[in-house]
């Protein structure tokens, strides 16, 4: 099998360019690559979770969060945007503090590590997202990144180690 050629993009990150592979075959933005291959180069596997006490995010307006967010993922950290899962939970028991107004906790969880400059950077287009159509105060969200080991997240039967 072919390995992977890693070369660096011009924000410093590691970008995976996948030659013709054997194994599993997929098609992603038309070019063929072997899936474990790709899973391993760390371009897939984030997941993004927002918790909100807000009742009335429609199913418009909840899909527009789930674009946005995937792009913010996919142009941040550099992730495929067909492999980050959204999940949204509204009418969440949640306070912030004593306060009844609306609020939200994120959770960005991945397989590996998010540079530090990266998680600032998240931090910022994500409370920009929540305060520009949930309308959720930036002093109202927390946001917690997970890095987690590649042995513990799973997917088609194996995990990522």
């Amino acid at each position: 099998m072919k390995k992977a050629k890693k070369n660096k993009m011009k924000n410093g990150m590691s970008l995976i360019c996948l030659r013709k592979l054997k194994g599993s075959r997929r098609s992603l933005n038309n070019q063929e690559f072997d899936t474990h291959e790709a899973i391993l180069s760390n371009r897939f596997m984030p997941m993004f979770i927002l918790n909100t006490n807000v009742s009335s995010l429609d199913n418009d307006l909840c899909e527009l969060i789930r674009g946005q967010a995937v792009n913010i993922i996919s142009t941040e950290i550099g992730k495929s945007p067909d492999f980050i899962v959204t999940l949204i939970n509204q009418s969440v028991n949640l306070k912030f503090g004593q306060s009844d107004d609306p609020c939200a906790y994120i959770e960005i969880k991945n397989v590996g590590q998010i540079p530090e400059e990266k998680t600032t950077a998240l931090s910022h287009k994500f409370a920009e997202l929540l305060f520009d159509k949930v309308g959720i105060s930036k002093d109202k969200a927390y946001i917690e990144f997970q890095e987690s080991p590649r042995h513990l997240w799973g997917w088609n039967g194996k995990t990522f180690a």
